[in-house]
């Protein structure tokens, strides 16, 4: 440091400057270092430079760092720097570290003092995994170690449990308890170590289980009596098992009581259900149920008390009832209550039996009847019914008591029957009392006269009663009374009572014989009518009173009979004939006997005309009818005038006779009012009017449509209304027709293969001859020549030649011979055949051989009968032969076809001829077309609802219309003729048309007009018109239906495409063909008729190409650097092809308008080239799918199947031989077994393979599978059978019958593997054959045996490969047996599980000792069942399962031994099913589950009905989908309410004719379906070079959406061209914005 000092002296006035210098030392004033930040890891130290540097030059500067444990310093900086910090890094979290500065210049060095700075705290480092200790069910002790670096303050440790949270402890704690664990359960603590800077946690513990502990939360049971004397218990497990569940207790106890019972024990695994049926529970009574819950090394816990009351039963103890007679007609009846009346007393009632009388008033125990019969009996009982719970538990009727009720008088007296017989005799009868009340019934009759009307004076006996007759009988008959009197009569009925009177009846004696008749006189009224008057007879004159009068009218036409009142004087009669003479009589009747007055006469006066009906009306047309009458029924005169009246004026008279007249002039479509006037010289008459309505005219006037395009499948139609309505309109029609170009209607016939057919076409006038038209009038048809007709000439073969004179002559070679015997036409040569030979014409050298036999071959006469065959146009010997495809084959052989087109094949089991293919019947159908031509079909599922249609197979709901399959309710079938010409079946078109076009569906047409020509198909190739004769007309040949000249389109059959109301004028046609012409016109109609407007023309708008095929390629000659393309059009253009483009490898090769291309550039062999063809229109571009193109090589073909020898039981060869045309290199083989896959690959060496390891007499099919470079074909299946072994398990479980001490019955099954057809069994005894079968008898008696006897029996079974001997089986006979043990005497059904038996003493036994018994169920089957009886003679068989055949014998035993005697069958009733397992689902879809199912374990029964239930997993809306009644146990599920990747239940109940049981829901997940309601994504330029694409999730994802891939592509600046589309980006479903840089993209987003 430099010091300057200045001092002034003043001497002799001069100034003087002096300097002087301090010594240089080490700086001072130096402050330690400070902290300026600190992280757990590092640390950033500043200091400040030091007060005073006491010298010149820079300073240097070291940083010294030390720790508390290690004095150890540790250089950190050490040069010159002006930058007074530095970072320390790589420290230790919260630890104290010492620095200190130092600083020196170049006179020394000057240190700070020590200063301590710390580290920041961090996470704690790793912590160990706690220990676990005290393991209780519900809690555990953790005890841990501090982390080794515990990097700050520890705070806190958080323990987690499953990896949650559970507590939080302090720092300074080392163990904790955890509490709240489950029972049973599996856990893994963590524990966690807290800094202020963060946590670190352990790994998992150990894992520990919890010990189980008693269940908890015990439901109680569900309790349900279903009968007087069972409860059907159901329960579900507990809410917290807390272990393994061991079992279930059912305990009980009676309602107030405490002692409990144990019902049943059951184990966890069973039905938690039980039917609680002990002999404890008695009808109508209090029980409480609870459950007891067990889990295994846990305890038990118990469910609270449920209670139930038993359903009530019928009363039981009825006691008679006491009865005291009354008077006659009550009695009063007095019971008891029952002693057990096993429920609620809800009613009485008293049976006499008749009438039965309601008691509902249990509390009073008598009752008194009134209303009884007197001395009647009655058997009187007293039924109690008894109830509760809403239940009917019964009636019980007690034994009757016979009682008597008291006499009294008769009642019920009949009525008197009096009959008059004649003018002095009545006859009395009567009936007996219909309650006589008491014995002894007699009878007296009295009588009196009440009046004599013929009496001269009053008569001494009037009105006194007098006894008549007095007896036992039921008539009496009263004589000798006097003529025309009344009698009153009158019954009276004694019994030892009394007696009882009846009513008083009336009776009268005959009247006499009439003395004198009455006058009549009569008076003409008018032209109908007369009066007819008479006097009354007197009493002494009638010799009675008048009962009636009987007035009778004759004329010559007319007889009527009038029957008047006796009161009656004077009668009108009307409705008489004008003009008419009429005469009367009239004849008095007084009830015996009758009396006729003279005839008188008359004459009625003349009439106006009668039966003028109204006039009927025919409509003519719109503005005239015809009105039509007929004469009056009646004239009652001459007709002079017919007059018509039109609305009530008189239109026009007539004298017509005829009844016709023709109105004119009317209006149309009105109403009009018509009558006819009849007029005679008398009067005139109308008729009632006639309504008549005169029709409506066709619409006219009616304009064309208005048709406006929309786009390329859309166009709209207008129109107007008609000019002339002419009507009330009905409504408007669009109609439409395509216009196709005619030579594309040639494609739309279908014939059988190698059928070419004609279509020809006439006018009507005509007919076809061949294929010409002609004129039958003027023109004759000769085997299809027309010729001008000629009266002297007549056809032979196809000239028109002069008619022979005689009749008799024979047309042979185009001309007329004379007959001559035994010549016949050959030929065409007219020549001898004698008698056994035969003529053989030869087509190819025009010649004919005549020669001995029946048949001919090749031109050659031969005897079939002979021996030779005819095969190929060559004679063979025919001995165990047959022509099959012209060759000879074997008779054995099949042969597919006939002897010249055929083909032979090996017969094998299961195959039928298809033609000349030999097909397998169960996986191929086989349909056959008119000609005989065959086609195979390969249908999986023989039970597809299909039929064959020809040679192709349709839908069994379709019709077939020659090879095509059509609906009958919308459409027909165009395969007719009009005028009754037949279509040979052959050539019969295929052509559907809309049933609206029924009226034009001929000949492959839908608009065909039958009223202006005919048409017909003929077989043959297409042919020119042809004119024979000039007068001859050709028809009109194509294959396709005839087009018009003047154009190049053909229109369809027209369609009806809207029918609409009469007030819409528009209508949009939509789904139409692009770039198609259609023409549309409008149809009006009325009640009358339709018309239709001209037709209009439009055509829609182009689009893209459909269905580009792709383009066929093939090599040039030699040549592997060519490869020749060539292609067809699209199927459908959709406008104007513009250009082609052929793309190789996703490059341009091509673009022009030819359809075919050489490529030539840059082909090298055996390379693949992918080759595309792009279409293009106006409208746009579409791309075919891709071709292979493979130079050289290709797949092979023509790969024979393999052929497959059986080397052994377990091995089969299969050999090949190299592929007929393998196309390449072979580069491998490949064996494929079906069932199992590829089991071997050969590429080198021998062409065969050994198949080992197969189960004998076993089936495999095998597939020969051929690859090249190209590509691999496959043979046709060969199937082999290895060889049969000998049987292996012969007799695991042998089983006997112990029939008696000399007899034993042994059985067994068949070999578990018996490895061939089984051809014996033989059954050995001690080594020797006692018996042999050939192998369908399971089972044999062995008799004749010694008792007490040591046997050992050894079965063997034998196949063709061999014979094999099972285990020894020893049977030990007893001593003695019983012997003569009946078999059951009593089987009876007592439910579906239990039956009853009952059986008599065997007939030989030992008295001296004890017997017992056993039933056997089924003994000697694989599941026997024994049943112990002891010494009982019956028994009551348990547990028995339902709906089950049991063959029950009985099995008696002493101490010697047991015999068996013969047993009976029965089969136990149905119950209701049990066990039935979940349906087993398949999700075959989106929305399509498959569902199968298996019958119950238990069906005990008939199953009759599955019910296949489905609910949406997560909710109760349970749905009966589904009724199963026969076929698989199957259901598809394709509900329209399924949606995709969606969960469902579904559980299957099944059902028998005593109950159901459904199984426990089962769940599946449909499959996943495109995600859909995916929104197009939005754009927003981020940049100059980049876009924000952003979009939003699929509204309905249908699926777990993978990922998101975004597609771009540039908008090209030719609209005909495709842009490649380039794949920006796939990203996961969480990503939803992104950016990224292109120039002009089209975005598309796609899900996966």
């Amino acid at each position: 440091m430099f010091f300057s000092i200045c001092c002034t002296v003043q001497v002799f006035s001069l100034l003087h400057f002096t300097s002087a210098s301090s010594p240089h030392t080490a700086p001072d004033g130096l402050l330690p270092p400070r902290l300026a930040a600190a992280t757990p890891t590092s640390l950033q130290v500043s200091w400040a430079a030091p007060a005073r540097h006491n010298a010149p030059g820079p300073l240097r500067y070291r940083l010294q760092m030390r720790t508390s444990a290690y004095p150890q310093l540790h250089q950190l900086m050490d040069n010159e720097t002006t930058v007074f910090s530095h970072m320390v890094k790589e420290l230790e979290p919260f630890t104290e570290y010492h620095f200190r500065l130092l600083v020196s210049n170049s006179h020394g060095e000057t240190s700070s003092p020590w200063v301590s700075l710390f580290t920041a705290q961090d996470r704690p480092g790793s912590v160990d995994p706690p220990v676990l200790s005290d393991i209780q069910p519900r809690s555990a002790s953790v005890s841990w170690s501090p982390p080794s670096q515990p990097n700050g303050i520890i705070t806190h440790y958080n323990i987690y449990q499953n990896h949650q949270l559970t507590a939080s402890v302090p720092g300074n704690s080392t163990s904790h308890t955890v509490s709240q664990l489950a029972p049973y359960q599996q856990y893994t603590i963590q524990v966690e170590a807290c800094t202020a800077a963060g946590c670190a946690q352990s790994a998992e513990s150990h894992t520990i289980r919890t010990p189980p502990a008693p269940p908890e939360d015990v439901p109680a049971p569900q309790l349900y009596s279903d009968t007087p004397t069972s409860v059907v218990l159901s329960w579900s497990p507990p809410r917290h098992v807390n272990g393994e569940l061991d079992g279930y207790t059912v305990e009980r106890k009676a309602t107030g009581t405490q002692q409990i019972s144990t019902v049943a024990t059951l184990q966890a695994n069973q039905t938690l259900t039980y039917l609680d049926s002990s002999a404890a529970l008695s009808p109508w009574s209090s029980y409480e149920y609870r459950i007891v819950a067990h889990t295994r090394l846990g305890g038990s816990n118990s469910s609270e008390w449920k209670k139930v009351t038993t359903r009530p039963s019928r009363p039981a103890g009825l006691q008679p009832p006491y009865v005291l007679v009354l008077d006659p007609a009550s009695v009063q009846v007095t019971w008891t209550a029952p002693l057990i009346p096993n429920g609620e007393i809800e009613r009485y009632e008293i049976r006499m039996p008749d009438p039965h009388i309601s008691h509902t008033n249990t509390s009073v125990l008598n009752r008194t009847v009134t209303s009884l019969l007197p001395y009647t009996n009655y058997s009187i009982t007293i039924l109690a019914c008894s109830g509760g719970g809403g239940h009917a538990g019964g009636c019980t009727e007690s034994l009757p008591t016979l009682v008597t009720t008291l006499p009294t008088i008769p009642q019920g007296l009949p009525s008197l029957s009096v009959v008059a017989i004649s003018e002095s005799f009545l006859a009395v009868s009567w009936q007996f009392p219909s309650r006589p009340n008491g014995p002894n019934i007699r009878f007296e009759l009295l009588r009196r006269k009440t009046q004599q009307p013929l009496a001269s004076r009053p008569p001494e006996d009037l009105n006194l009663w007098y006894n008549v007759y007095a007896g036992t009988k039921l008539f009496h008959e009263d004589k000798g009374l006097s003529r025309y009197t009344w009698y009153d009569y009158k019954l009276l009925v004694h019994n030892d009572i009394g007696y009882a009177s009846g009513e008083v009846a009336a009776g009268v004696t005959l009247a006499g014989q009439p003395l004198t008749p009455t006058n009549v006189s009569i008076q003409v009224l008018n032209h109908t009518a007369i009066l007819v008057n008479w006097s009354t007879p007197t009493l002494q004159d009638l010799q009675g009173r008048v009962e009636d009068y009987i007035l009778t009218v004759l004329s010559s036409q007319h007889r009527q009979t009038l029957t008047l009142d006796p009161a009656v004087t004077s009668v009108v009669i009307s409705d008489l004939q004008p003009s008419t003479a009429y005469k009367l009589r009239l004849t008095v009747s007084n009830g015996a006997h009758n009396i006729t007055s003279p005839e008188v006469s008359c004459t009625t006066t003349d009439g106006e005309p009668e039966g003028v009906f109204p006039p009927e009306v025919v409509t003519l047309n719109s503005t005239a009818v015809r009105v039509l009458w007929a004469a009056p029924l009646v004239p009652n005169g001459a007709v002079t005038l017919y007059s018509v009246y039109l609305d009530g004026r008189l239109y026009e008279s007539t004298s017509n006779g005829s009844g016709s007249l023709e109105v004119g002039g009317l209006l149309p479509f009105t109403v009009h009012s018509i009558q006819v006037e009849v007029c005679t010289v008398y009067a005139c008459v109308k008729s009632n009017s006639t309504q008549v309505t005169t029709v409506e005219d066709t619409p006219a006037q009616i304009s064309k449509p208005q048709i406006q395009v929309l786009s390329s499948r859309s166009v709209q139609l207008e129109w107007l209304s008609p000019g002339q309505p002419n009507g009330i309109l009905g409504g408007y029609d669009v109609w439409r027709r395509t216009l196709q170009w005619c030579e594309e209607l040639k494609s739309q016939q279908v014939f059988p293969s190698q059928t070419r057919c004609s279509y020809l076409e006439c006018p009507a006038e005509k007919d076809f001859c061949g294929k010409t038209c002609y004129k039958p009038e003027t023109q004759v048809c000769c085997a299809g020549a027309v010729h001008s007709l000629n009266q002297s000439h007549q056809c032979c073969g196809e000239r028109y030649v002069p008619a022979s004179k005689d009749s008799g002559s024979v047309c042979c070679g185009g001309q007329f011979v004379q007959p001559l015997s035994q010549y016949q036409c050959c030929g065409g040569y007219y020549i001898l055949v004698p008698p056994g030979e035969v003529c053989c014409p030869d087509s190819m050298e025009r010649r004919v051989s005549v020669g001995l036999g029946d048949s001919c071959c090749g031109g050659s006469p031969y005897g079939s009968g002979a021996g030779q065959i005819c095969c190929g146009g060559r004679l063979y010997d025919g001995f165990s032969s047959q022509c099959c495809g012209g060759q000879l084959v074997p008779r054995e052989a099949v042969c597919c076809g006939d002897a010249d087109q055929g083909r032979p094949h090996k017969h094998v089991s299961g195959f039928s001829c298809c033609g000349e293919h030999y097909i397998n019947t169960s996986t191929s159908w086989c349909c056959t077309g008119p000609s005989g031509e065959s086609k195979v079909h390969v249908v999986e599922n023989r039970t597809a609802s299909l039929k064959c249609c020809w040679s192709e197979v349709i839908d069994q709901e379709e019709e077939c219309c020659n090879g095509v399959g059509f609906n009958p309710l919308t459409s027909v079938c165009a395969d007719r003729a009009p005028a009754s010409i037949l279509i040979l079946e052959k050539c019969r078109p295929s052509t559907v048309c809309p049933v609206s076009a029924v009226a034009g569906a001929f000949c492959g047409l839908c608009d065909f007009d039958p009223e202006q020509s005919i048409c017909t198909w003929v077989p043959g190739e297409p042919f020119p018109a042809h004119i024979p004769s000039p007068s001859a007309t050709a028809a009109t040949p194509t294959e396709a239906p005839p087009t018009a000249a003047h154009s190049q389109l053909c229109p369809s059959s027209e369609e009806l495409i809207y029918s609409g109301v009469a007030n819409r004028y528009s209508f949009t046609d939509t789904e139409l063909d692009p770039y198609t012409s259609y023409e549309y016109r409008i149809g009006v109609w009325n009640s009358f008729g339709r018309g239709f407007s001209p037709s209009s023309r439009v055509t829609t708008k182009e689009d893209v190409p459909w269905d580009v095929p792709p383009p066929h390629w093939s090599h040039v000659g030699l040549r592997d650097d060519i490869i020749q393309l060539e292609w067809s059009a699209p199927k459908k253009n959709n406008g104007e092809i513009s250009h082609y483009v052929i793309l190789r490898d996703g490059q341009e090769r091509y673009r022009g308008t030819d359809h075919s291309f050489t490529d030539a550039g840059g082909i090298r062999p055996f390379r693949e080239y992918m080759y595309q063809l792009r279409a293009c229109t106006a409208a746009g571009c579409t791309d075919s799918s891709k071709v292979v193109a493979v130079t050289v090589q290709g797949e092979p073909e023509g790969i024979a199947a393999p052929v497959v020898s059986a080397l052994g039981p377990g091995a089969l060869k299969i050999s090949w031989v190299a592929p007929a045309r393998p196309n390449g290199i072979i580069r491998e083989y490949h064996i494929n077994q079906s069932g199992v896959g590829v089991i071997h690959t050969e590429t080198e060496g021998e062409m065969a393979y050994n198949v080992t390891g197969l189960q004998p007499h076993t089936d495999y099919s095998f597939i020969l599978v051929a690859c090249t470079a190209a590509g691999c074909g496959a043979s046709q299946p060969s199937m082999g059978r290895t060889l049969e072994d000998a049987p292996a398990d012969v007799w695991v479980v042998p089983r006997h019958i112990q029939v008696n001490s000399s007899a034993v019955e042994l059985h067994w099954s068949q070999p578990l593997k018996p490895n061939g057809l089984l051809s014996r069994y033989r059954l050995l005894r001690d080594g020797v054959v006692v018996f042999t079968s050939d192998g369908g008898k399971m089972s044999y008696t062995d008799a004749g045996l010694q008792p007490n006897t040591r046997y050992v029996y050894e079965l063997e079974a034998t196949t063709s490969g061999g014979s094999s001997l099972s285990d020894r089986y020893v049977i030990q006979t007893p001593v003695s047996s019983p012997e003569r043990i009946p078999p059951p005497n009593n089987v009876s059904l007592h439910g579906p599980r239990s039956v009853f038996v009952a059986w008599s003493p065997p007939g030989v036994y030992n008295l001296s000792v004890p017997l017992e018994y056993n039933i056997l169920l089924n003994a000697g089957t694989e599941r026997p069942l024994v049943r112990p009886a002891g010494p009982e003679h019956f028994m009551l068989l348990q547990g028995l399962d339902p709906y089950t055949i049991y063959h029950i014998q009985v099995q008696a035993c002493q101490p010697d031994g047991c015999g068996v005697g013969q047993g009976v069958s029965v089969r136990t009733p149905e119950a209701a099913p049990l066990a039935q397992d979940p349906p087993v689902l398949t999700a075959a879809g989106a929305a399509v589950i498959e569902v199968h199912w298996s019958p119950p374990h238990k069906p005990n029964g008939l199953i009759t009905n599955y019910f296949i239930y489905r609910q949406p997993i997560g909710t109760q809306e349970e749905l009966l989908v589904f009724i199963w009644t026969e076929g698989p146990l199957e259901f598809i599920d394709a509900s329209d309410s399924l949606l995709p990747f969606s969960e469902y239940e579904y559980r299957v109940t099944a059902v028998n004719s005593k109950g159901s049981v459904s199984s426990s829901w089962t769940s599946v997940r449909t499959l996943e379906a495109e995600p859909q309601g995916l929104d197009a994504p939005s754009a927003h330029p981020a940049s100059a070079y980049s876009l924000l694409l952003s979009w939003t999730q699929p509204s309905i994802p249908n699926g777990v959406i993978l990922k998101y891939k975004v597609v771009y592509q540039k908008l090209p600046n030719d609209p005909t061209f495709n842009s490649t589309t380039v794949t920006a980006l796939t990203v996961l479903v969480i990503l939803f914005s992104l950016i990224f840089k292109n120039q002009f993209l089209v975005f598309c987003l796609y899900t996966v």
